[in-house]
C-alpha cells in the first residue's frame, strides 16, 4: 500500500476502515515509535499499524519489520 500523498488522503485514509488506499506518515510513524525485539524470530517487530475491513466481516492488518541488517518489509495479514 503506497503513503499518502498529502494531509486529505492521509485524513481520508484514517477514517477509512473498510479499505484505505494510502498509508498516513501518523500511523508509519506511531508504529516505529513503538518497534519492540522480537528474539524468537531475531526481528525488530512494530505493533499492527494499518487496521481494516478488507472483506464482510474480515479483518486485516499490516506491520512493518526489519532485521540487524536493516531490511525491511510491510507485512499484512487477514483473518481465515
Amino acid at each position: 500500500m503506497p503513503m499518502c500523498k498529502n494531509s486529505q488522503e492521509a485524513e481520508k485514509a484514517e477514517a477509512d476502515t473498510w479499505s484505505p488506499e494510502c498509508v498516513s506518515i501518523n500511523a508509519v510513524i506511531k508504529a516505529v515509535n513503538n518497534v519492540q525485539w522480537n528474539e524468537e524470530e531475531e526481528i525488530y517487530k512494530t505493533p499492527d499499524f494499518l487496521n481494516w475491513q478488507c472483506a464482510p466481516s474480515v479483518q486485516c492488518w499490516a506491520w512493518i519489520q526489519t532485521d540487524c541488517k536493516g531490511n525491511y518489509d510491510v507485512l499484512n495479514a487477514g483473518e481465515d
